[in-house]
């Protein structure tokens, strides 16, 4: 310890070999610590993964990101950048301010899709999947090639039934309008659920893809 003037001392952060937040202490006559809740971050981010990787073109997903190494950081964020060439937001990178769930997780919100522009070309991402990767001192963005990209919102074309007896379960085949990628897309990242509401009355069921020889 140093003492820099008669209100200031200058210390070394110790080696600690794991990413964690810890509370911060001083002591003037080397027995009594303060207890005043300041913290220090030690961080060393990496994404694994991220959930779900099919975001709405209106940017209104949020997104769970799951790795390691994440810290409680009031400059923790995510950005969104292309394979091969950066994405802007207007005039600035694509970065949203993300929100610390734990050490192995955090949530950020999305961009519209029309927000989302190539550097060089100035043309929009499209359909194009980017990559997504997290800082938690600004301008320290991870390097882990976890991909998201959008998808168009799928036009509802048929019920094949339109009631059923109350307290009867039974099943619902509900027909889409989608493109061929968007399709192939649904069935290998997509997370289908249905929602039947009525005023406060909510219900959430799962789906599943049915596939042309299931439906025959």
């Amino acid at each position: 310890m140093k003492v820099v003037d008669s209100k200031t001392i200058k210390i070394k952060v110790p080696k600690y070999a794991k990413p964690d937040v810890l509370t911060v202490e001083i002591t003037m006559n080397g027995a009594d610590y303060t207890n005043n809740k300041k913290t220090f971050g030690f961080f060393d981010p990496y994404i694994i993964d991220a959930h779900p990787k099919l975001i709405n073109t209106r940017g209104t997903t949020m997104v769970t990101i799951k790795g390691l190494g994440f810290v409680d950081s009031d400059q923790l964020s995510t950005k969104f950048s292309g394979k091969d060439d950066d994405i802007q937001c207007g005039d600035q990178p694509c970065v949203q301010k993300s929100v610390f769930l734990n050490s192995k997780s955090i949530k950020t919100a999305t961009k519209p899709q029309k927000d989302m522009n190539y550097k060089k070309s100035g043309s929009n991402v499209m359909w194009d999947p980017f990559q997504v990767s997290v800082a938690v001192i600004t301008g320290k963005y991870t390097d882990n090639k976890v991909y998201l990209q959008y998808y168009a919102d799928p036009e509802f074309k048929l019920l094949s039934s339109a009631e059923t007896p109350a307290n009867i379960p039974t099943e619902l085949l509900i027909s889409m309008k989608i493109s061929e990628e968007d399709a192939k897309n649904f069935q290998k990242f997509g997370n289908p659920k249905c929602r039947f509401s009525s005023g406060q009355d909510i219900m959430f069921t799962d789906g599943v893809f049915v596939y042309s020889s299931q439906a025959d």
